[in-house]
C-alpha cells in the first residue's frame, strides 16, 4: 500500500515539476 502512495506522490512531483518548467519558460519568452 505505501508503495502505491510513494507511486502516486511521485506522478504528482513530476506533473508538477513539468508545470513548474513550462511557466519558467513561458517568462523566459515573455522576457
Amino acid at each position: 500500500m505505501a508503495d502505491v502512495i510513494k507511486r502516486d506522490i511521485e506522478k504528482i512531483e513530476r506533473a508538477l515539476n513539468i508545470r513548474v518548467d513550462d511557466v519558467e519558460i513561458e517568462v523566459a519568452l515573455n522576457a
